[in-house]
């Protein structure tokens, strides 16, 4: 994957960020993953690549950062049940963003959302696998590509 395709991702989950809070986010010092596992929080959203790239696209945050980041979107008290909906949106955002600019021939499948254990999280063997960390205020989220 290009890196100007990389970036459409990065772009479109630091402007979520950007629009939905006061706070600016920034993106942290990108590095290729040997543990999946050790880069992933509690909420975790799951985007299918294929086409002319095949892999996923993952966005993970802790909870603690997507019950702050709820308050600032939605402007009431967090329940827990609604932190997995706004993971969905962050991921929903990105696979958007990434159609409208990326093109037909590159397909994105609608995301899959996982809270809690992350043995459950695989992408496909053999593939190099980045991690690019969100900072948002206190918190760190990371966007993680495995595509080739």
């Amino acid at each position: 994957m290009r890196t100007d395709e990389i970036q459409v991702f990065v772009d479109g989950t630091i402007n979520f960020f950007n629009t939905v809070s006061s706070k600016q986010a920034q993106v942290g010092s990108p590095h290729l993953l040997e543990d999946l596992s050790e880069s992933l929080f509690e909420y975790t959203g799951i985007i299918g690549i294929t086409g002319i790239y095949s892999g996923n696209i993952l966005f993970s945050a802790p909870e603690k950062m997507m019950h702050e980041l709820l308050v600032e979107y939605e402007g009431v008290d967090v329940r827990s049940e609604l932190l997995l909906d706004l993971v969905g949106e962050v991921a929903n955002t990105l696979s958007g963003n990434a159609r409208e600019t990326l093109g037909s021939e590159f397909n994105i499948s609608p995301p899959v959302l996982s809270r809690g254990s992350v043995g459950e999280i695989t992408t496909a063997k053999g593939l190099q696998t980045y991690c690019i960390p969100i900072v948002w205020g206190e918190w760190r989220a990371n966007l993680i590509l495995a595509v080739s």
